[in-house]
């Protein structure tokens, strides 16, 4: 039995990671919806792109916890604050169909 089931909007889902407190669980999926989750199934918001990132492939929170980078087949990278504020867009001469962080917070 699970112990917590959670109604995301996101069509299939291709990422997820919990946050480094382990007290939130962001996801993205292919039609380019990304979401931040409690874990207790509360939902915090969506991370508004408007439409511009299809292909939302995988995503990770920084260590610190106070970024989350979300790869795409549009060739970029998208910074999110946990707010759901875009800091930054990094571009890539590819898909990008995997992201993470090293421990000490770089990409």
């Amino acid at each position: 039995t699970p112990k917590q089931v959670i109604n995301s909007q996101i069509s299939n889902i291709w990422g997820l990671d919990f946050s480094p407190d382990g007290q939130t669980l962001a996801a993205c999926g292919q039609g380019g919806e990304a979401e931040l989750w409690q874990i207790d199934g509360t939902f915090i918001h969506n991370f508004d792109s408007n439409g511009t990132l299809p292909g939302l492939c995988d995503l990770a929170y920084s260590p610190q916890g106070d970024q989350i980078a979300i790869g795409s087949t549009n060739r970029t990278v998208t910074l999110w604050n946990p707010d759901g504020q875009l800091l930054q867009t990094l571009k890539h001469q590819d898909p990008v169909r995997a992201v993470a962080y090293s421990p000490d917070g770089e990409l």
